[in-house]
């Protein structure tokens, strides 16, 4: 698996922190560019448990699952308070289906003046695919629901959840959450991750970039 750190092949210039549930790394094949916006790298980064599991329900130690949602969460809403000083959303979407390989939260910074955009845009691709796409408010993640339902989610920023069921008869496109996304940002020739892809010393640049960005905001340095 690609997302574990006992891999010997994993990308390690990726990282950018690692907590003691759960890890960050810059994304390969960023979304936004690295001159899109102030910030001088994508700011598209992937929030990873440690846990070998398809989804966070599914990782069997009680405490373990109850910590390493925990631990995301807040990960999350520190790239959220970083990218807000630049100007910037911080919109998350993750997919959780238990034949899935590893879980992850992708968080991709969208230009306030274009947050309106991303729900609406949501809405008409759901109606376009056949999905049931609702609207909730954020749970408190740091409560172990145990849910075993799978799902895809998009938190919009303040408290607002975008949220299609996945029961096992309905197939759903991986890339969904992106190509939404790459419409908003005005970018859909960057709706395959592929298409992409940096030389490693573009890589490098971003992830160094946005390590140095985040360093104050990142709680695993913090005494």
């Amino acid at each position: 698996c690609f997302f574990c750190l006992s891999n010997p092949q994993l990308a390690q210039h990726f990282i950018v922190s690692i907590g003691e549930e759960s890890y960050v790394t810059t994304a390969k094949g960023p979304l936004p560019t690295s001159d899109s916006h102030g910030l001088d790298c994508p700011g598209h980064v992937l929030i990873i448990p440690l846990s070998h599991s398809p989804t966070l329900a599914s990782i069997t130690d009680s405490a373990t699952r109850k910590n390493t949602i925990a631990e995301m969460v807040k990960y999350k809403r520190c790239v959220a308070t970083m990218l807000a000083q630049h100007g910037y959303t911080a919109v998350a979407f993750e997919i959780s289906r238990h034949y899935g390989i590893h879980f992850h939260v992708q968080v991709i910074p969208v230009p306030d003046s274009k947050l309106a955009e991303v729900q609406s845009e949501f809405e008409n691709a759901a109606k376009t695919n056949g999905y049931t796409i609702i609207e909730k408010d954020e749970e408190d993640e740091n409560e172990d629901s145990g849910n075993e339902d799978d799902f895809f989610k998009v938190y919009l920023g303040g408290k607002k959840i975008l949220y299609i069921s996945l029961p096992p008869e309905v197939r759903f496109d991986l890339q969904f959450g992106r190509k939404v996304l790459a419409t908003v940002l005005g970018r859909p020739e960057r709706s395959d991750w592929k298409s992409c892809v940096q030389d490693e010393k573009d890589e490098v640049h971003d992830a160094e970039q946005f390590k140095t960005l985040f360093k104050v905001y990142d709680f695993t340095l913090q005494e």
